[in-house]
This record gives C-alpha cells, sequence and structure tokens, in this order.
C-alpha cells in the first residue's frame, strides 16, 4: 500500500514535472541538447498545469456527470445513499480527535442533505488508509449523525480504493438483489465510481457534489496566472484519468 501511494506521486504532479527538471539537468553535461529540453520541458508542464485555465478545461472534460436537480429528489426511488470517503484529519488538536479531511466533509454534507430530502439510510464506505487511526467511513458516519441529524448510517470501514468501496458495500445488501443507490462523491471522481459500482452489481444513479471547474469561471486575467489550486486540480483530473484507465484493464 505504501509503494502504491509512493509510485502514484512519483506519476502526477508536482512531482513528476519536477522529476522531469532534476533528470534534465543532471543529464545536460552528457546530453547537452536533450538534459536541457528535458527541463524546460518540465518546467513548461508545471506552470501549464498550475493556470486556472488548464484546470477548468481538464476539469470540463472529466466532470461530465450533472448535477441532481434538487426539486426531482422527493421522487427518487433508492435503497440507500452511498457517499464515499477521501481522507482523514488525524491530527485535529483543535477538536481533540481525528475528523473528515474537507473532501470526506463536503461530500458527508451532500449525503446529508439528500437524506433529509429523501428519508434513504445512508452507507459511508472508506477505511483507515495505511492501516493507522479510526478509518474515514467511521469519521464521516460521526459527522453525519452529530453535526446532520442523520440517524440511520451505516459505515463500511475496510476498503482501501474506490474498487473495493463498491465491491464491500456490495456485500452489505442481499445478494439476490440488484441495489439501487444515490452515489455520493466529488464531481471529478464520479466517473470512476459510477463505473466501479455499476460493474459490481449495483444500479447508480448519481449524486456528484462540488463542482471543481466553476470555481475557475469568470476570474479575467486571472486564469492565465498559475496557482496552488489550479495545480491540485490538475492532478486530480490526471490521478483519475490515470486511475480509469487502469481500472478498465485490472477489473474487467
Amino acid at each position: 500500500m505504501v509503494l502504491r501511494y509512493f509510485l502514484k506521486g512519483l506519476l502526477l504532479p508536482p512531482a513528476s514535472c519536477l522529476l522531469l527538471v532534476v533528470t534534465g539537468v543532471l543529464m545536460r553535461r552528457r546530453w547537452p541538447r536533450l538534459g536541457p529540453l528535458l527541463a524546460l520541458a518540465g518546467f513548461l508542464s508545471l506552470w501549464v498545469l498550475s493556470l486556472p485555465w488548464t484546470a477548468q478545461q481538464l476539469l470540463q472534460g472529466l466532470e461530465t456527470v450533472p448535477p441532481l436537480p434538487p426539486e426531482a429528489l422527493a421522487s427518487v426511488q433508492a435503497d440507500a445513499i452511498v457517499v464515499l470517503s477521501a481522507g482523514r484529519y488525524l491530527g485535529a488538536p483543535e477538536f481533540g480527535q481525528p475528523q473528515p479531511d474537507a473532501a470526506s466533509y463536503q461530500r458527508s454534507q451532500y449525503a446529508a442533505f439528500l437524506a433529509q430530502r429523501t428519508g434513504l439510510p445512508v452507507i459511508a464506505t472508506g477505511g483507515a488508509v495505511l492501516g493507522e487511526g479510526p478509518s474515514a467511513a467511521s469519521l464521516m458516519a460521526s459527522v453525519l449523525r452529530n453535526d446532520f441529524a442523520v440517524a440511520d448510517v451505516q459505515a463500511e470501514e475496510a476498503s482501501q480504493t474506490t474498487w473495493e468501496n463498491a465491491r464491500l458495500t456490495r456485500a452489505l445488501f442481499p445478494g439476490d438483489q440488484q441495489p439501487r443507490i444515490l452515489l455520493v462523491t466529488h464531481a471529478w471522481h464520479m466517473p470512476r465510481a459510477v463505473w466501479s459500482f455499476e460493474a459490481n452489481g449495483f444500479s447508480v444513479l448519481a449524486a456528484p457534489t462540488r463542482f471543481a471547474d466553476m470555481q475557475h469561471h469568470d476570474l479575467g486575467i486571472v486564469r492565465y496566472l498559475p496557482s496552488a489550486q489550479a495545480l491540485a486540480d490538475s492532478s486530480a483530473v490526471m490521478h483519475e484519468t490515470l486511475g480509469g484507465f487502469i481500472y478498465r484493464r485490472v477489473y474487467r
């Protein structure tokens, strides 16, 4: 598991871009043409991926599942709401105990919104990455109960990946039925999540939240100035694109 996260970090920006720069610098004496070209490619890729305009274009290609209209929720037919975890805030000195990270909290907020309008039970799914501390699902379940007053909450606490989210959540339902669920995750994560859950026997009604491309709209000239948030969004798109490519070849 540690090796998987290490390799993923190397393949994604900014590490992959910086690796190109360092490789180019180290090669410049032996290969005086290729070395500088690699360094320049690494620098330019880091710059371009840090632009809000680039992040917006990439996100628009990934955030293809539209939001659920709030007025349509009253007529939704489903067995449960399944909300996928993102990460954990383990230190949390201001709370005195671990909390969901920002992305997990945002997903929990929308799952609670759906639960309040549909009356459906909620299943939070996600384990303790690297095996330390409480599971992400248990932290989300606590937030759903205590912060949003959602009474009917269940936690699947063993999964480590989106595929395992789907496979282990499926085991919570009777084997002879095709569960129909509202699936909650970030909009950029939804295509891979839907594919995983449908491949594991679910009928999925996608309920994406936090459309990241919207935050890069109407920025004017600022869209062409590098920002840390834009780089993070570009990296998320590349992560999801790579993940979707691998999933469709490994889990067939």
